[in-house]
């Protein structure tokens, strides 16, 4: 488990996090203009991008950068893909830029226009981004190709994308309560479910795809059949933002706490 601390002193921090993980390396490392970080599937190590355009894959034991290269984006923000082979990185300009992990280089680019959120699909054959203009876009990740765009009405803002663990349904979260569910294998949108009144920053399904949660103002989850309200842990501050993370058996969540700790929620396998 990463986690990444924005302004400060921009430290970066890693463990095993999961109550009954095997025991594992921790680390600290300072990020200087730190922004983003992603964990290869493969746990070997970690990417991290910063200010300064730069890209390292550290290795997991001290943190030391195996490689480096500066991006054609600022690394606002990165999503790797499910089996590590590729990088998705962002910048507030609308600009996505993929990215070959082995081979440490740029190999194409589509365009998002305020871009604040992406994800692949399980399978890796999708990329999804939501945009801030009401709109969210569905490409064919190797192609580049748009298979889908979802368009909300004029005023409406797209926050984040989630695929489902199935890979059929597309969550998409906007700055109102609605968060909307795309059938992609439909092509249409199905029955939304209702989340926090004042819209919801990002999403991400638990692996069995029973639950869905969505942070602002702290995180929500949601049941995903009946969109019935099953956890909510609130915090007294406006202005912070962190996402939520699930151990890969689905039996407890994480959360970045506003105080720079991290908070671990279990949950019941067998409601």
């Amino acid at each position: 488990m990463f986690s990444l601390e924005r302004g400060g002193d921009e430290r970066l921090r890693w463990g095993p996090g999961w109550p009954g993980a095997a025991v594992g390396r921790s680390g600290e490392l300072a990020v200087p203009g730190g922004l983003s970080v992603q964990a290869l599937p493969t746990g070997e190590g970690f990417i991290s991008g910063d200010t300064r355009y730069g890209l390292r894959i550290h290795e997991v034991m001290e943190g030391g950068a195996l490689r480096y290269a500066k991006t054609e984006v600022m690394p606002w923000r990165l999503v790797i893909r499910p089996d590590g082979a590729r990088l998705a990185i962002n910048d507030l300009d609308g600009n996505i830029l993929f990215w070959d992990v082995a081979r440490w280089c740029a190999i194409s680019s589509v365009q998002a226009p305020e871009c604040a959120g992406m994800a692949f699909s399980p399978d890796g054959t999708l990329f999804a981004a939501a945009c801030l203009t009401g709109r969210a876009i569905v490409w064919d990740a190797d192609s580049g190709r748009v298979v889908h765009t979802i368009e909300l009405e004029a005023g409406s803002s797209c926050l984040d994308v989630a695929f489902h663990p199935d890979g059929q349904i597309l969550a998409v979260t906007t700055w109102g309560s609605r968060l909307l569910r795309f059938s992609l294998r439909e092509g249409r949108l199905v029955t939304p479910l209702v989340g926090p009144a004042a819209g919801a920053r990002s999403a991400i399904f638990n692996p069995s795809g029973d639950l869905l949660t969505v942070t602002r103002f702290g995180f929500l989850a949601l049941g995903v059949e009946d969109g019935e309200r099953v956890f909510r842990h609130e915090v007294d501050n406006d202005f912070y933002g962190s996402n939520v993370v699930f151990s890969p058996d689905g039996h407890f969540l994480a959360w970045g706490e506003p105080e720079g700790t991290v908070g671990i929620w279990g949950l019941d396998p067998d409601p």
